[in-house]
């Protein structure tokens, strides 16, 4: 279960715990020592060399790239992608491949298996309100190449979800795009 209000929640806790260190060092001095005791050492100044700050400095910056490469590469599936369908005949399976897709079935028997890369494609496709959308428009929304954009939206394409007019460079969605859209809730 979510913490709905944890900013008060913490608030709180330290107030309370405050107010019970305090009626504590009044009703028992060898915790009121105790505390100061606490309270000078926390307080006591510690003299670092200077390669310690550096050191320190460089292993949080190399901690923080790492955090961000596994977060790119995280993005890439679709793990995150919790939706419910609206139509109870239709579900959503999940594949365990080691490309980390979805598969989400046509028919209750079959399935269409899209990536976390097709998945915001056809979010931000659907977001234009059937109105088409221009390819320069979709790849810089994305931030992908367009090589990547292509290679999507040739996949989208052969599995009937979006259409791509090459003369006007513009995509929009199928009758097949806007169901399953509608129906894995990509519009909002």
């Amino acid at each position: 279960m979510s913490d709905k209000h944890p900013i008060r929640n913490g608030v709180i806790a330290t107030v309370v715990g405050g107010v019970i260190l305090a009626a504590l060092g009044l009703l028992w001095p060898p915790a009121k020592r105790l505390l100061a005791w606490i309270g000078m050492i926390l307080g006591t100044g510690v003299t670092l060399p200077f390669w310690v700050f550096v050191v320190s400095l460089a292993v949080i910056t190399g901690v923080v790239i790492a955090l961000r490469r596994s977060l790119a590469l995280s993005n890439e599936t679709i793990d995150s992608l919790e939706t419910k369908p609206r139509s109870p005949q239709i579900g959503i399976h999940a594949a365990q491949t080691g490309s980390h897709v979805r598969s989400v079935p046509e028919e209750p028997d079959e399935g269409i298996k899209v990536s976390r890369l097709e998945v915001e494609a056809l979010r931000r496709i659907a977001k234009e309100d059937d109105a088409p959308l221009y390819l320069d428009t979709l790849k810089r929304s994305l931030g992908i190449t367009n090589i990547r954009l292509q290679s999507v939206l040739d996949r989208l394409t052969e599995l009937d979800l979006v259409e791509v007019d090459e003369g006007d460079e513009v995509v929009f969605l199928t009758a097949k795009g806007r169901e399953f859209v509608l129906v894995y809730r990509l519009a909002r």
